[in-house]
């Protein structure tokens, strides 16, 4: 008999996330920031950033999505997967600030290592989806089940999803420990830095 292919689409939407295996390159959209000053700049993100689901502002965002498929085979000692796909999509929103003329130096600073901390941050989600589109290659292609196929395919989409589940609670962690970008630097300094 042929093995068939299955397709369970397994996704998830992701805040934020830690370091693993290199990521997908993410697909960067950027939104305009608005505000002459870096407080006006800051605020402006505070209140029309990137929603979560949850309705939640952030000055970035990104997002995951991992999807899987794979073919067995029935033998003699039950049923094995004889290949496995993943599929890892990343999206990633970042701001955009166009200062004015009359910004001062140490504000054009302050932005652009704001802008590289803050992008730092989003890459560990990134790296979070990869890891986890990792975890589901390996465990998954390693999977065969005795009691036959119809039983191997539940179990590899519960595993999948497992997984899944596993990586979301990463990114939680992750972003308890960095308070969202803040240890990493991802934290606009708007104090001292109007100066011209």
């Amino acid at each position: 008999m042929a093995g068939q292919w299955m397709r369970p689409a397994a996704l998830c939407l992701v805040l934020l996330a830690a370091p693993g295996a290199a990521a997908a390159e993410p697909e960067v959209t950027w939104y305009e920031v608005h505000g002459d000053t870096l407080r006006e700049v800051g605020e402006w993100m505070d209140r029309h950033g990137p929603a979560s689901a949850d309705g939640r502002r952030f000055h970035g965002y990104t997002e995951w999505a991992v999807s899987w498929r794979y073919r067995y085979r029935p033998g003699r000692t039950g049923c094995a997967v004889t290949a496995l796909e993943t599929d890892l999509a990343v999206t990633m929103q970042l701001p955009r600030w166009h200062p004015g003329a009359d910004a001062s130096p140490a504000a054009i600073g302050e932005w652009a290592r704001y802008s590289a901390a803050l992008r730092a941050h989003e890459d560990g989600h990134a790296e979070i989806g990869a890891s986890a589109a990792g975890a589901i290659r390996q465990e998954l292609s390693a999977l065969r089940n005795a009691s036959g196929c119809e039983a191997l395919a539940k179990e590899l989409d519960a595993r999948g999803m497992a997984i899944i589940e596993e990586h979301q609670a990463r990114e939680r962690e992750y972003d308890a420990s960095t308070r969202h970008g803040a240890t990493q630097g991802a934290r606009l300094q708007v104090d001292q830095r109007e100066a011209r």
